[in-house]
C-alpha cells in the first residue's frame, strides 16, 4: 500500500509538475496571441490607412482626370476654331491648287489617321484579353483559398466535436467520482466537503468554460456567416466582373462600329473629293473655254466695229462721180471715186470674209460649251448642285446636320453610362468599406474574447495554487520538476512546502481518505489539463480564423474590380475624346469641303451667267453690209468686265485719223503740213501723209 501511495504520489508530483508546464506553455501561447494580436492591429491600421490612401489617390485622380478633360476640350476649341480661321484663310486660295493639296494631304492624313486609329483599337483589345486573362487567374486563386478555408472550416468543426466528446467524458467521470466520494467513510466528511467545495468551484468553472465553448462555437457560427456573405460578395464582385466585361465587349463593338463608320466616311469623302476634283477639273476647263471664247468674241467685235465704221467715213470723204464731171477737176475726182471703189469692194469682200470667220468661230465656241455643258462632266456638276451633291451651309447640308445630330446624341449616351458606372462603382466602394468595418468589429470581438480566455486561464491558474497541498510533493521531486522550468515567471505562484517531506520508503501509512482525496486532486488535475489543452485548441481556433481573415482581406477583389472598372471608366472616357476628335477633324473637313463646294457652285453659276451673256452672240449673226442702206446700228457696249479692252480701243480711236478726220481746206493746207500736191500727167492730186497709229488688236486681225 505504501509503495502504491508512494507511486501515486510521484505520478501526482509529475503530474502536477507536466500541468505546470502545460501553463507555461499557454502562457507562452498567450504571449505569442498577444504579439499576433499586436500585429494584426497594425496590419489591419495599414490596410485601412493604404485603402483611404488609395481613395483618395483614385479621388484626385479623377479629379485630375475631369481637368485634363476640360483642358482638351478647351484646346479642341480652340484648334477647332483655329482651323475654322485657317479654312478661311485657305479658301481664299486658288480652287485647283487647293483641290489637289487638299486631296493629297487629306487622303493620307485620313488614312494614317485610320490606321493609327485601328492599331490603337488593336492593342486596346490585346491589352483587354490580357487583363482578362489576369483576372481568371486570379478567381482560380481566390477560388483555391475559399476552398482551403472550407476545409479548415470543417476541420475546425471536427476539432469542436471532439471537445464536445472529451467534455461529456469529463463530467460522466465527475460524476463517477461524486459516487466514490458517497461511498466514502464518514469520517473524512470534513475533507470531502472540501473536497466538494473545490469540485463544485472545479465544476463552476467547467462551466464557464462550457459557456466559453458555447460562446466559441456562437462565434464560429458569425465567423461561417461572415464567411457566407464575403463568398456572396465575391459572388456579387464576379458579376460586377461580367458586367464589367460586358461592357468592355460592347465598348469594344462599338469602337469597330466606329470605326467601320469612319472607314465609310473616309470613303464617301474620298468619292466626293474626286468627283469634286473632276468637276473642278470640267469647270476649270469650262472656264478656260469660255475666256477664251470672250477673248476671239472680243476681237472679232473690235474687228467687227473698225470696218463697220471705216466703211461709212471712206464714202463720205469722197463725192458723188456724175455732180463733179463738170468740175476742172473731175479726171482728179473720177480717179479717186474709183479708187474709193475699189477699196470699198476690197473692203467688203474683208468684211464678209471676217463675218463668215465670225460665224463660223461663234458656230465652233456654241459646240463647245454645249459639249462642255452636255458631258457627263457637266450633268455630274448639274446632279451635284441640284441633287444630293451640294454641300452647303443652308437648306442643303440636312444629312450633315443629321449626323452632327446623332454623334452629340451618341456622346450624351456614352457620358451618361460613364456616370451610372461611376455611380456603381462609388456604391462597390461603400460596401467594400461597411465589408471592412464588419471584419474590424469581428477583430475587436475576438480580442475581447481573448481577454475573457486569459482571465479565465489566470484565474484557473490561481486556483491550481490554491488547491496545492503543502505535503504533496518533495523536495527532490519538486526540484527535479521546477528545475526545466527554473527560469519562468509562472513557479514563482507555486507554494512551497513549509516542512520536508518524508523519505519516498520511511513515510507513514496513509488513511483511505487521503488516498481517495490524492485520487481527486489527480482527476481535477486531469480535468484542469484537458481544460488547458480545451483552451489552447480554442487559440489555435483563433489564430486560424484571424488567418482566414488576412486571406479573405488579402483576397478580396472588390478594390482590385474597382480600380479596374475605374480603368475600364477613363479607358472609355480617352477613347470617347479620340472618337469626338476624330469627328471634329472629319467635321472641319466637312466645312472646308462644304466652302470649296461653294465656291464650285459659284463659279458655275458665273459660267451660266456668262453662257446665257454669249447666247446673242452665238444665235443671232449681223446682217450682210449694204452700200446703199445706211449704216448698221453700233454693236451693244462692252461689259464692264472689258474695260481694258475699251480703253485701248478708245487710244487708238483718238490717235487715228480714219475715226478722226480732218477737213481738207485751202486755208489750213499750210499749217496740217500734211497736205502735198503731186502733178500726174498735167492733173494735181492731194494725197494725205497719215501718220496714225495702229491698234495692237489690229484692223484686220
Amino acid at each position: 500500500d505504501k509503495l502504491l501511495q508512494r507511486e501515486k504520489e510521484a505520478a501526482a508530483a509529475m503530474e502536477r509538475d507536466k500541468l505546470l508546464q502545460k501553463i507555461q506553455e499557454a502562457e507562452g501561447h498567450l504571449d505569442n496571441l498577444r504579439r499576433k494580436e499586436e500585429e494584426t492591429k497594425v496590419a489591419s491600421s495599414t490596410v485601412a490607412s493604404d485603402f483611404n490612401s488609395r481613395i483618395a489617390a483614385a479621388e484626385v485622380e479623377a479629379g485630375e482626370e475631369r481637368r485634363k478633360r476640360e483642358i482638351l476640350e478647351a484646346e479642341l476649341e480652340e484648334e477647332r476654331r483655329r482651323r475654322e480661321e485657317a479654312a478661311e484663310a485657305a479658301e481664299k486660295a486658288a480652287i485647283a491648287a487647293e483641290t489637289a493639296a487638299a486631296r493629297s494631304d487629306a487622303a493620307e492624313a485620313l488614312t494614317q489617321k485610320i490606321k493609327n486609329q485601328h492599331d490603337d483599337a488593336q492593342n486596346r483589345i490585346d491589352t483587354l484579353q490580357r487583363q482578362l486573362s489576369d483576372e481568371s487567374s486570379a478567381r482560380q486563386n481566390v477560388e483555391a483559398q475559399h476552398r482551403t478555408l472550407t476545409e479548415d472550416h470543417d476541420s475546425l468543426l471536427k476539432e469542436l466535436h471532439k471537445l464536445k466528446e472529451q467534455y461529456e467524458k469529463a463530467l460522466s467521470e465527475r460524476a463517477e467520482v461524486e459516487a466514490s466520494f458517497r461511498g466514502s467513510a464518514t469520517a473524512a466528511e470534513m475533507q470531502a466537503s472540501v473536497s466538494a467545495a473545490r469540485a463544485h468551484e472545479a465544476e463552476e468553472k467547467l462551466k464557464g468554460m462550457e459557456e466559453s465553448f458555447r460562446a466559441m462555437e456562437r462565434s464560429l457560427k458569425e465567423a461561417e456567416e461572415k464567411l457566407r456573405e464575403v463568398r456572396d460578395q465575391k459572388e456579387e464582385d464576379k458579376k460586377l466582373l461580367a458586367e464589367s466585361r460586358a461592357d468592355a465587349t460592347a465598348a469594344k463593338n462599338a469602337l469597330a462600329s466606329r470605326v467601320k463608320e469612319l472607314e465609310e466616311q473616309l470613303r464617301e469623302a474620298r468619292e466626293k473629293l474626286a468627283a469634286a476634283a473632276a468637276e473642278a477639273a470640267a469647270l476649270q476647263a469650262a472656264r478656260e473655254a469660255t475666256k477664251e471664247l470672250n477673248e476671239e468674241i472680243l476681237r472679232l467685235k473690235t474687228r467687227v466695229a473698225d470696218l463697220e465704221e471705216r466703211k461709212p467715213n471712206d464714202a463720205s470723204s469722197f463725192a458723188d462721180p456724175k455732180k463733179s464731171e463738170s468740175s476742172p477737176f473731175a479726171p482728179v475726182f473720177n480717179n479717186t471715186v474709183n479708187a474709193g471703189d475699189s477699196g470699198i469692194r476690197s473692203g467688203n469682200k474683208d468684211v464678209r470674209q471676217s463675218k463668215d470667220e465670225v460665224d463660223d468661230e461663234l458656230s465652233s465656241a456654241q459646240d463647245v460649251c454645249d459639249a462642255t455643258f452636255s458631258n457627263r462632266n457637266g450633268e455630274g456638276i448639274r446632279n451635284f448642285i441640284n441633287g444630293s451633291g451640294r454641300i452647303s451651309d443652308g437648306k442643303h447640308g440636312g444629312g450633315s446636320r443629321e449626323n452632327d445630330i446623332e454623334i452629340d446624341k451618341a456622346r450624351k449616351e456614352m457620358n451618361e453610362e460613364a456616370e451610372q458606372k461611376l455611380k456603381g462603382l462609388e456604391d462597390a466602394l461603400a460596401a467594400c468599406q461597411s465589408e471592412l468595418n464588419d471584419v474590424l468589429e469581428d477583430k475587436y470581438q475576438l480580442q475581447v474574447a481573448l481577454r475573457l480566455y486569459k482571465k479565465q486561464l489566470d484565474e484557473a491558474k490561481a486556483a491550481i495554487a490554491a488547491n496545492t497541498p503543502p505535503h504533496s510533493l518533495s523536495p527532490s521531486v519538486s526540484s527535479s520538476s521546477a528545475s526545466p522550468t527554473a527560469n519562468k515567471p509562472i513557479i514563482s505562484n507555486t507554494v512551497t512546502p513549509s516542512h520536508p517531506s518524508p523519505a519516498p520508503f520511511s513515510a507513514r501509512p496513509k488513511s483511505g481518505d487521503q488516498a481517495a482525496r490524492q485520487h481527486q486532486q489527480f482527476d481535477q488535475q486531469q480535468r484542469l489539463q484537458q481544460v488547458q489543452g480545451a483552451l489552447q485548441q480554442a487559440t489555435r481556433d483563433y489564430e486560424k480564423l484571424l488567418l482566414e481573415f488576412a486571406k479573405l482581406k488579402k483576397s478580396s477583389v472588390s478594390i482590385e474590380t474597382f480600380e479596374q472598372m475605374r480603368g475600364e471608366r477613363d479607358r472609355l472616357a480617352a477613347e470617347l475624346s479620340t472618337a469626338m476628335a476624330q469627328l471634329a477633324i472629319l467635321r472641319d473637313e466637312i466645312m472646308s469641303w462644304r466652302a470649296k463646294a461653294k465656291q464650285l457652285e459659284e463659279s458655275l453659276d458665273e459660267c451660266e451667267t456668262a453662257r446665257k451673256q454669249l447666247r446673242p452672240f452665238v444665235s443671232s449673226s449681223p446682217p450682210p453690209l449694204n452700200l446703199q442702206q445706211s449704216p448698221p446700228p453700233p454693236p451693244p457696249p462692252l461689259s464692264a468686265e472689258n474695260s481694258l479692252t475699251r480703253g485701248r480701243l478708245r487710244a487708238a480711236r483718238a490717235s487715228d485719223e480714219v475715226f478722226n478726220p480732218r477737213p481738207v481746206s485751202p486755208s489750213n493746207s499750210e499749217m496740217s503740213g500734211a497736205r502735198t500736191a503731186r502733178v500726174t500727167g498735167g492733173n494735181r492730186v492731194f494725197t494725205r501723209d497719215r501718220d496714225r497709229v495702229i491698234p495692237p488688236t489690229g484692223f484686220m486681225g
